[in-house]
């Protein structure tokens, strides 16, 4: 009778056990199917690579000044993930920039250089507060407009990039909220409190904070974007941006800025 008794123990806690396990497993798989709902990913792989063939000038005899590499290859990883539950968003894009150069003319024959660089260069944290009022923080390359090589009216940046579309410019760190009341107009209030990871080639000025109000009016053919900004220690700016679609054959686009007082 005994040994019937530990038995039944014994089989009781084994289907306790069993029914523990298929609970966990069903929690766990619940979670999965949470979190594969509200997660997005994306991304990009680029290879790239140049050769080319240094001269011998006086400028750089026997590429002993210069040191151009014969060889340069380059690998950029760009993963893009998103997460968003309710009325919060969250993203982050780190990148991978792997480097290696190689040097097969001249004095410097047979000298290589490689660079591994890993960083965050665009993440943000998006709260909705109401369904017509959002506020973030984030670092990102903003930009707006139609301009090609520049837009007078971003007080942010200064070039747009897309000249080199291969290279990504760096994000920087930005506080921004927004009033959305329908689909005809907008209005951005906007904060640039650190420089993130952009560093302003051949600039020895410190980051100065800078701010701007955007308000946006789109209609049926046109849109139209004034902007206002101040950065510290500098003059006030009014400007803007926008469109005007004259025919099926013509578009319209303007992108200026004035500084109080020129």
């Amino acid at each position: 009778m005994k040994r019937f008794y530990w038995m039944a123990l014994l089989l009781f806690s084994l289907v306790i056990r069993a029914a523990s396990a298929e609970e966990e497993a069903d929690e766990q798989a619940n979670w999965g199917a949470w979190l594969n709902e509200r997660l997005t990913h994306d991304g990009q792989a680029l290879p790239m690579a140049t050769f080319q063939q240094p001269a011998d000038s006086p400028q750089n005899p026997d590429n002993a000044l210069a040191k151009l590499a014969s060889r340069d290859y380059a690998l950029h990883l760009r993963p893009n993930i998103a997460f968003r539950a309710g009325d919060v968003s969250l993203g982050i894009r780190p990148r991978l920039i792997a480097e290696y150069a190689e040097i097969l003319e001249g004095r410097c024959d047979g000298d290589t250089d490689s660079e591994v660089d890993v960083f965050i260069n665009e993440w943000y944290a998006e709260w909705r507060i109401a369904p017509s009022f959002v506020a973030s923080i984030e670092r990102r390359n903003l930009q707006w407009g139609s301009g090609f090589i520049t837009s007078p009216s971003n007080p942010f940046y200064r070039v747009t990039g897309k000249t080199r579309p291969q290279a990504e410019l760096a994000g920087k760190d930005f506080v921004i909220a927004s009033w959305i009341p329908n689909d005809m107009f907008s209005l951005t209030a906007m904060a640039n409190f650190a420089e993130g990871e952009y560093e302003e080639a051949g600039s020895r000025e410190s980051f100065k904070e800078t701010y701007a109000l955007k308000a946006t009016v789109t209609l049926e053919n046109s849109s139209l974007s004034p902007v206002v900004s101040y950065q510290d220690d500098d003059r006030l700016r009014v400007g803007g941006f926008g469109s005007w679609t004259a025919s099926d054959a013509v578009v319209l686009f303007f992108d200026a800025s004035f500084a109080q007082g020129s």
